[in-house]
């Protein structure tokens, strides 16, 4: 009998850059007075001609910039980067957004056609505490509010075939994961619950969250999982793999 193919590739997109950010950001415990840049990231999934986009990077680097008082730099436009990873705006079927933080849910009117998936808490947090989600984040997603599919299951929901949600929680309210089925095996975008390699290598829950329990039990989810491949939101060491 004929199945559909599952498999989908994974291809991280390199949207820009900000900082400094605090080592007791990303890992728990850790140095405030080491600081560093970190990548953001735009997920592409492919299967044929069919175009998935996970999390959208931040928006117009200037603004984010005053707003937040962090250095932001995109040193191309975001639709030339969009363009040269070979993504056809109009063709992006859906965006699942891993979690609505300014870095990963900027940019949503890009993507004229697409279906936009964030889990109900996270939604209804961002729209609840405005101090948290301040306006200048949310305008796309609430212009764009009547396409946007709110996930409720606390486990696991597949949105294609090949391609499931996981609830997290721990950095905020409603993070969740996406599971990708490739051809090399499953691979895990974490969004911020795991923000770089080392989180996972030395079982290091990230710092900045809302529930440290739920943060301890994605790295236990992780290597029960045993994915082929992991991609944590925020570590450059992503883009120097095949």
């Amino acid at each position: 009998m004929w199945k559909e193919n599952r498999y989908w590739t994974v291809t991280p997109v390199l949207t820009g850059k900000f900082g400094m950010v605090r080592d007791d950001i990303r890992y728990r415990g850790g140095d405030p007075s080491v600081v560093d840049y970190v990548p953001s990231v735009l997920f592409l999934l492919e299967k044929g001609e069919r175009q998935v986009v996970v999390d959208t990077g931040f928006g117009e680097a200037r603004e984010c910039a005053e707003q937040l008082s962090l250095f932001v730099e995109r040193k191309k436009s975001y639709e030339e980067i969009l363009t040269e990873a070979g993504i056809d705006r109009e063709k992006v079927e859906a965006v699942i957004f891993t979690h609505l933080h300014w870095d990963h849910a900027g940019n949503a009117g890009s993507f004229s056609n697409a279906v936009f998936y964030c889990h109900e808490k996270e939604w209804d947090r961002a729209v609840g505490y405005p101090d948290e989600y301040p306006e200048i984040w949310m305008e796309d997603l609430k212009r764009n509010n009547e396409r946007i599919r709110l996930i409720r299951e606390e486990s696991e929901k597949e949105i294609f075939p090949g391609i499931r949600v996981r609830y997290a929680g721990g950095h905020t309210y409603g993070s969740q994961m996406v599971l990708v089925d490739t051809a090399q095996g499953l691979a895990v975008i974490t969004g911020d619950v795991v923000m770089t390699e080392k989180n996972v290598r030395e079982s290091l829950p990230v710092g900045l969250c809302v529930n440290h329990k739920e943060c301890e039990e994605v790295l236990k989810v992780l290597a029960g999982l045993k994915p082929a491949r992991i991609y944590p939101s925020h570590d450059f060491s992503i883009f120097e793999k095949g």
